[in-house]
């Protein structure tokens, strides 16, 4: 009897505590989604709203990659305003022509060269 009232006055205390669980792994849940989505999407939090939450998540309550990937492709099948586009500028000399690639030590070696021969500095000519 003494069990029974003790068990009784202490059940909310376990449901809250299972409840901030529930919480808890929703949001990681959530967080996996968002995660996966900011790489496709303009703005990942479009796949909290767009996409079935509840689908996303295995047998064990954790997010499920496949299924996630397999949500957000439906969300952008359905609204492909939503993705990210794969090519965002043109390659180097299509269109207005990249300027010609220098690499770092190109540009390095330059500013060198140009520090010597403003400080009068004669290198010896190299003889490759």
């Amino acid at each position: 009897m003494i069990k029974d009232a003790v068990d009784a006055a202490l059940k909310p205390l376990h449901d809250a505590e299972a409840q901030r669980g529930a919480q808890a792994a929703a949001q990681k849940v959530a967080d996996e989604v968002t995660k996966f989505a900011k790489d496709l999407l303009h703005d990942p939090a479009d796949a909290l709203t767009g996409i079935d939450l509840t689908k996303v998540v295995d047998e064990k309550g954790l997010a499920d990659p496949a299924k996630i990937k397999a949500e957000i492709d439906g969300l952008i099948k359905d609204k492909p305003h939503y993705a990210k586009s794969t090519q965002r500028f043109a390659p180097p000399g299509i269109g207005g022509g990249a300027p010609a690639q220098t690499t770092d030590a190109d540009k390095v070696k330059s500013v060198l060269a140009d520090m010597q021969k403003s400080a009068g500095v004669r290198l010896p000519s190299s003889t490759n």
